[in-house]
């Protein structure tokens, strides 16, 4: 089975002072899996966009928020991804089996 990962971004808003940070609770869909939780901003990335794009429409889509500078504060590889069987966890994951 070919590898296909899931790229996607999690922003988060903060206030000017950096004291607050904007979270949506997830409260539309009773059947989602993270019902009634907060979390920061984001999703999946379409087919032709770059990170920095796919963040600015997230924020834009759910919350009515136009950016002009974002900061990236890290990266994340879920090892969840890489079949258990091909996946030594002491060495470095990469871009799946081919």
């Amino acid at each position: 089975m070919p590898y296909t990962p899931i790229l996607a971004t999690l922003g988060y808003v903060l206030s000017p002072d950096r004291s607050r940070v904007l979270l949506v609770h997830r409260n539309a869909r009773a059947h989602d899996a993270h019902f009634g939780k907060y979390n920061g901003l984001g999703g999946k990335l379409e087919a032709d966009e770059d990170i920095v794009s796919g963040m600015r429409r997230e924020l834009r889509e759910e919350a009515g928020i136009e950016c002009g500078e974002l900061q990236l504060g890290g990266l994340r590889w879920s090892e969840t991804a890489v079949p258990a069987s091909n996946h030594d966890p002491r060495e470095s994951v990469g871009p799946g089996p081919s």
